[in-house]
């Protein structure tokens, strides 16, 4: 197998330079199967796991023993033999998308890839036994880096509806904001400690952030979409963006009083 190529010093550190060994890599991602899976590319066919995990037997290897560590006698390893098979047509079409970009691996999508090419990332999903695309990102506007330094989007169109609207949603929350200090002290206060005033997901879209990006942030909390999450929860997050929209909540409260 190919050794990995680390990226140059001006890429970012999770970027690799394509090899036969990220090319691995990434169909075992694709497939969900784990980083010690064996990848095997067939002429055709579809993608499919085979073989089966390590295991330990007694010395005689009639009797499979299945806690090791707690069996007093000596038991025999028998080494995985659990591979993945990939269809040629399946590689062909990785390396033809990925081109001259550049895969990234990213802990958030287990089951996803991404390849960055002129400054996009476009992200690819497994369906059947072809990669199909899932989304797009790009480099926010300098003047909206507050929100992340990329808009994600399915299309590069929804990509640029997604900035319009962070622009308008920015100018309203500006205006609002402009309310006098002692309010906008009474705000922040009511930001952290009001466990009775919720946040929904359109408080979110109303700050300006993305589809995706909440549905990211609420499955990585365990929290369903269409639940409400009180403001003195979203204060405390380490999320910046979850405080923006604890805060906008608090200033719309105190505004309409």
């Amino acid at each position: 197998m190919t050794t990995i190529t680390p990226a140059t010093a001006q890429r970012p550190a999770h970027t690799l330079l394509i090899t036969t060994a990220v090319e691995d890599r990434a169909l075992r991602r694709l497939t969900g199967e784990d980083g010690s899976t064996k990848v095997e590319i067939v002429a055709r066919g579809p993608v499919k796991a085979t073989g089966e995990g390590g295991y330990h037997t007694t010395p005689s290897g009639k009797t499979i023993v299945h806690h090791p560590g707690s069996y007093k006698w000596r038991t025999v390893y028998h080494c995985s033999t659990r591979a993945v098979e990939i269809p040629a047509r399946l590689l062909v079409q990785l390396r033809a998308i990925v081109g001259d970009g550049k895969l990234i691996f990213d802990a958030a999508l287990p089951c996803e890839i991404a390849v960055r090419l002129d400054g996009k990332v476009t992200r690819y999903a497994l369906r059947g036994s072809r990669l199909v695309r899932t989304g797009v990102a790009v480099r926010m506007p300098a003047d909206l880096l507050s929100f992340g330094r990329y808009e994600h989007a399915k299309s590069l169109r929804g990509c640029a509806a997604e900035i319009k609207r962070k622009r308008d949603t920015s100018a309203a929350a500006a205006k609002l904001a402009r309310l006098t200090t002692r309010n906008e002290r009474k705000a922040r206060l009511l930001a952290k400690v009001s466990a009775k005033l919720t946040a929904s997901f359109d408080d979110a879209r109303a700050c300006g952030f993305c589809a995706a990006g909440i549905t990211a942030w609420a499955a990585e909390r365990g929290v369903a979409l269409d639940s409400s999450v009180s403001l003195t929860t979203l204060a405390h997050d380490p999320d910046r963006r979850a405080r923006a929209v604890a805060l906008l909540v608090a200033r719309k409260f105190i505004a309409a009083q």
